[in-house]
């Protein structure tokens, strides 16, 4: 390892340190000894590592430090931080015009949106990594005299296609705020387009790798294979397209590129080989 991974290594320990230290990645036993704006930002902040941490996770091989079996932080509402401001009754009645699923029902896009979208999606990113990186479902195999023999094939099999489902299940949840619509497009705002589609590219690249590693432990048909790739280009050809038109919020795609990372190290030859 180089002087400069173990630097970043050091730095995402501390980072992921910083948050599980003071339990900052588990909701405090009584709800009232935080104040509301405190909790939100609270939320935000854990958040904001998990995702890194996935993320950096997946581009060096290497199992995460921050899991959410051991995190208890619950979803922000979508609510924008002037909203956040606001006391009683008005935060009361502002509350009660989110919907079931806690999205606001303005279309809005505020950073609780994005953060929202974010821990949902990389939760799905965590169960990809923990299928894949793992070397077994039960502890008892690293004990050769306890272990339960159990068609390692069909384990995988079976975990791709739930986590195939809930990822489905998760973007159809997404609000249409934040969702790529390949027809209405050109009626989206310049800042909000490459996110939509960058969210979008983030699920259908998750959807690929959790077919590829189903196929490759069960030798099935590529062609499920073969569609989501057409999708992928056909989203990165539309982004390509309006390079003109998102002249100035170019520094976005650096959002879509750390989010799609390459299938490289040990995490992509595991699902590429």
């Amino acid at each position: 390892m180089t002087n400069t991974g173990y630097l970043l290594c050091k730095r995402h320990g501390s980072l992921v340190y910083s948050v599980t230290t003071p339990s900052r990645h588990q909701e405090p036993d009584t709800a009232a000894e935080q104040a509301f704006i405190v909790s939100e930002f609270r939320n935000r902040q854990f958040i904001a590592v998990f995702c890194y941490d996935k993320t950096l996770s997946a581009m060096t091989g290497r199992p995460p430090l921050l899991g959410h079996r051991y995190s208890t932080c619950l979803l922000p509402l979508d609510l924008s931080d002037d909203q956040l401001m606001t006391e009683e009754p008005e935060l009361g009645q502002i509350k009660n015009r989110l919907d079931t699923y806690g999205w606001n029902t303005l279309r809005e896009v505020y950073a609780s949106t994005e953060a929202r979208a974010f821990l949902l999606i990389n939760l799905v990113r965590e169960d990809i990594l923990e299928t894949s990186l793992s070397t077994s479902n039960d502890s008892s195999e690293l004990i050769k005299e306890y272990v339960y023999r159990e068609s390692k094939r069909s384990q995988i099999q079976d975990r791709c296609a739930d986590i195939i489902r809930r990822c489905d299940a998760i973007y159809t949840r997404f609000p249409q705020s934040i969702r790529f619509n390949a027809k209405q497009h050109l009626s989206t705002i310049a800042h909000l387009f490459p996110r939509r589609i960058g969210l979008r590219l983030i699920y259908l690249h998750f959807l690929f790798l959790l077919e590829r590693l189903s196929i490759s432990h069960t030798k099935a048909s590529a062609q499920r294979l073969v569609d989501l790739a057409t999708q992928l280009l056909d989203d990165v050809l539309t982004l390509w397209a309006k390079g003109d038109w998102l002249v100035d919020v170019q520094y976005e795609f650096g959002f879509i590129v750390s989010q799609n990372p390459l299938d490289c190290n040990k995490f992509g030859h595991q699902l590429i080989d």
